[in-house]
């Protein structure tokens, strides 16, 4: 009879364990699914990161060159005598 109270503490802790471990489980998927959104965001924001900053050395680059036509013209019109 002893023993089968103990084994019947086994069997309903086992139990419990295994409703413990579902919920374990579910809360491990729902953490990695939302790793999984986060990552794909975090790609996102490199990718726009990336963009802009190549759109910036555009814009520098832009910027140099006509610095480079202005400098020209100032000379071309220094020429002229008025």
């Amino acid at each position: 009879m002893r023993q089968r109270l103990f084994f019947d503490k086994i069997v309903a802790s086992v139990g419990e364990i295994e409703v413990a471990n579902s919920s374990i489980n579910g809360a491990i998927s729902e953490q990695m699914t939302t790793i999984s959104a986060v990552t794909t965001e975090i790609q996102g924001l490199a990718s726009s990161i990336d963009e802009s900053s190549n759109a910036i050395n555009e814009v520098t680059m832009t910027l140099a060159d006509q610095d480079k036509q202005a400098d020209g013209l100032k000379s071309m019109v220094g020429r002229f005598k008025v």
